[in-house]
């Protein structure tokens, strides 16, 4: 985890589709989940604007109340990269594979 000196802050919408109540007819459920991302400026990085997809998958663990363990995986396009991405890349660059058009 990177410490952020520079407070950067970020708001965010996602909305979470059903497409099914199984999977392999296992009790897991799976979503579609789309969003939005605004980056806000601050003193180490632009303005950012970031669109993702996603899949999500829930296991609800039978209790008398709602427990669910979950799964995602995904893609996502920025119109800048953010400081804590930047810095991340330069520490761990095999976890994230950015793609450039040439």
């Amino acid at each position: 985890m990177i410490h952020d000196d520079f407070k950067n802050r970020m708001l965010s919408l996602f909305y979470g589709h059903p497409v099914s109540d199984t999977f392999f007819s296992l009790p897991i459920s799976i979503y579609f989940t789309p969003g939005i991302v605004w980056h806000k400026t601050s003193k180490v990085q632009k303005n950012s604007y970031e669109v993702a997809v996603a899949m999500k998958a829930y296991y609800t663990i039978p209790f008398p109340w709602r427990v669910r363990l979950g799964t995602s995986t995904g893609i996502s396009y920025i119109t800048n990269t953010t400081y804590i991405e930047d810095v991340d890349m330069d520490q761990v660059c095999l976890y994230q594979v950015y793609l450039s058009p040439s």
